[in-house]
């Protein structure tokens, strides 16, 4: 039942959504009251989000890409991790980051030869790349599966059992399963 709060899926889903919790927020919920009450511009959070929002907005496009990269303001706890979710993207971003800057100094350096690019350079930026899309594909893969595992074998299995203890004495099953 997606309404109900003692429905064993929302229970697991609810407790799995603990580690998308904002650390800055909760940070500044518990320093409110020693801080006069709430107000949403005296927070850790809103100073943080004015600057990456400078920093958005910088005149240097190498620097202007940071925020992008680092993402303070949706730091989570989950991401005390270093595998979590978020540290992932983290790193990915930073990866993309370097290899912005990298084809930057690569034109510079390969413009008095009157090319685009060092030989080389773009195939290990291809191959870096395809490594990057790869890993994706494969955190993906395992999400899914955990996915499967957990919603479909353990709590529907688990769900089914207790549904079968708690009815015995019913004749009609609390779960009528129709085939299409």
């Amino acid at each position: 039942d997606p309404n109900s709060r003692l429905d064993l899926n929302n229970i697991m889903y609810n407790a799995a959504s603990v580690t998308e919790i904002n650390v800055l927020r909760v940070f500044d919920d518990v320093l409110s009251p020693l801080c006069g009450g709430p107000a949403p511009e005296r927070g850790l959070l809103p100073k943080i989000e004015r600057a990456d929002l400078r920093l958005r907005t910088s005149d240097r496009p190498w620097l202007a890409q940071l925020p992008n990269v680092a993402k303070f303001p949706l730091l989570t706890v989950g991401d005390y991790s270093q595998t979590s979710a978020g540290n992932l993207r983290r790193a990915d971003a930073a990866l993309d980051w370097l290899q912005a800057r990298s084809r930057c100094v690569d034109r510079r350096l390969a413009a008095p030869l009157g090319r685009d690019a060092l030989p080389g350079t773009p195939l290990v930026h291809g191959a870096i790349d395809g490594v990057q899309a790869g890993v994706w594909e494969l955190y993906r893969f395992g999400q899914r599966v955990a996915a499967e595992v957990l919603d479909e074998r353990l709590m529907n299995r688990t769900e089914d059992t207790l549904d079968r203890a708690i009815n015995v004495p019913r004749r009609q099953p609390s779960e009528v399963i129709v085939r299409p």
